[in-house]
């Protein structure tokens, strides 16, 4: 047959098409080799790093004197996009020392926190297992769609599958869902979202609508309210007792009956379920006993950071209560050891989440008639959250899971538990010290407890601060502070990374005892 003749002039960029970004398997082999070599060196190195590089009392990026210098030299010359690239067989791997060497925690330029490390203490840490990143290679690589079901039904499926382990774990009828996200940011807005769409319709505004959280809750919740259109103002701070930081629930009672009283609309109620604080967990149960009393009120559960111990025999009978709920906010990236943004917000009834956020629809998206297909046989992701382009999160949690299989996660949590536990008694044998909250998980506080003349509230927080930074300044141990109502500054320890063994736990107390040794020769 002979070749069809163009009636018109073809530009040479049709006759010779760029082939650049279509790696032959040879070099895409090389590729990965290399990237192989770069993981398992930082991998190796992990544990050995330092914990931390900065000064942990002032976060003014000035007082950084190295990390300003790095960050000025990764900025020189950066304000445009190279035209070229790099062209030697060597380049990639150039590109990759210089990521790992120069802008992360590891070789000889780190500055910064290690966060793949068992001194990372701080904050909440996230894990950063690695069987995640091989998951989220093959999930780039395959790049499916799952905004719609038929864009990857496999794909849609499996993460289906994942979502339903995990509103079987909370104890959700077969009516519960859910949906991926960056983390607990964004699935406690969603789940604001949902409690603010039941409650009221577009006509009838919101301006009189109130929700509750405690004085401890993470401040996304309160983010989120006002993402969703409602006044931080109209956001009630429930007291928490001073001794476990738990809502008081009667409290939480009374302030919904006085303001329906008053003409406002109570419509959410968000619980604490290891607060960020202090890891202070809600009672849950009467919680949901009171918010029962009021149909029109969502019941939230904010587990991002306690959620994944309901796995263990003490989470279940310490997150008792949380079946009840409407929602429920997951951060696996941090209870479940994966990495940073693996966020799961799982509902009570798929109905008020899909009804959140689907009642809009683009024409130029190939759907079924019935927009609820079948159910929940064949979600459509879109129609759960506001995202319709994301990432393939369920495969970094499904992954990991079949590998090791919920057992293995168990017993790194209830080894988390012990060791906070093992800590809390560890503390109370330095004089100087005094423990402030005790553990409900795996968060415990402290301070300093020096006395004497002029030891007052201000004196007591400016030695709390010294004393951990003399800790973490020794780069073993990286600890972080809060500042905690009628007590002041208090210093932090959450055991929660994957690799905090019994071994580093002794480390961190040795870096404690030397830190307050060393605070009291100074103050002398």
């Amino acid at each position: 047959m002979a070749p069809i003749k163009s009636s018109t002039f073809l530009p040479s960029s049709l006759l010779d098409p760029p082939s650049e970004l279509e790696l032959p398997r040879s070099e895409l082999t090389r590729l990965l080799a290399l990237v192989s070599q770069h993981v398992c060196d930082i991998n190796d190195a992990a544990t050995t790093a330092a914990a931390s590089t900065l000064d942990t009392v002032n976060w003014d990026p000035k007082s950084h004197v190295d990390a300003v210098e790095l960050v000025r030299s990764l900025a020189k010359n950066e304000d445009r996009a190279p035209e070229e690239g790099v062209k030697s067989p060597e380049g990639f791997d150039d590109l990759l020392k210089f990521v790992c060497e120069k802008a992360t925690a590891y070789g000889e330029l780190s500055y910064g926190i290690n966060h793949t490390g068992p001194g990372m203490q701080a904050f909440i840490p996230g894990g950063g297992l690695l069987q995640t990143g091989l998951a989220d290679l093959v999930g780039n690589a395959l790049n499916s769609y799952v905004g719609l079901w038929v864009g990857s039904p496999g794909m849609v499926q499996l993460e289906t599958n994942v979502i339903k382990w995990f509103t079987n774990l909370i104890g959700y009828p077969t009516t519960g869902f859910g949906s991926f996200s960056s983390g607990g940011s964004t699935t406690n807005w969603s789940a604001t979202v949902c409690a603010r769409r039941r409650r009221f319709t577009e006509e009838e505004g919101f301006t009189r609508a109130v929700a509750y959280a405690s004085d401890q809750a993470h401040m996304c919740v309160v983010r989120g309210c006002v993402a969703a259109g409602i006044p931080a103002r109209n956001v009630r701070r429930v007291p928490t007792d001073r001794t476990t930081f738990r809502m008081q629930v009667e409290v939480l009672e009374a302030m919904i009956v006085d303001d329906i009283a008053n003409g406002w609309a109570p419509f959410l109620v968000v619980a604490n379920a290891g607060s960020t604080n202090t890891g202070a967990v809600d009672d849950l149960n009467a919680i949901a006993k009171v918010v029962k009393k009021h149909p029109e009120v969502w019941f939230h559960v904010d587990a991002c950071y306690g959620g994944c111990f309901i796995m263990t025999d003490r989470g279940r009978e310490l997150l008792r209560g949380i079946e009840c709920s409407d929602s429920v906010s997951l951060d696996l990236h941090k209870s479940l050891f994966l990495p940073h943004g693996t966020g799961l917000l799982l509902v009570r009834d798929a109905e008020y989440l899909r009804y959140a956020f689907s009642d809009v629809n683009g024409e130029y998206l190939p759907r079924p008639e019935d927009t609820k297909e079948d159910d929940l046989m064949f979600p459509s992701f879109c129609d759960f959250s506001l995202e319709l382009t994301r990432p393939v999160r369920g495969l970094r949690v499904w992954l990991p899971l079949k590998m090791h299989g919920l057992g293995t996660f168990r017993r790194y949590l209830d080894e988390k538990w012990d060791l906070a536990r093992w800590a809390w008694k560890e503390l109370a044998s330095i004089a100087l010290i005094e423990r402030v909250t005790e553990p409900q998980i795996s968060v415990l506080s402290f301070r300093w407890k020096g006395q004497g003349k002029g030891m007052d509230g201000k004196r007591r927080d400016a030695m709390t601060l010294r004393l951990m930074a003399h800790v973490n300044k020794g780069g073993k141990v990286f600890l972080a502070n809060t500042r905690l109502p009628e007590w002041g500054v208090v210093v932090r320890i959450c055991v929660l990374h994957y690799r905090t063994h019994l071994e580093h736990m002794k480390t961190t107390l040795e870096e404690i005892r030397s830190a307050t040794e060393a605070v009291l020769r100074e103050q002398v």
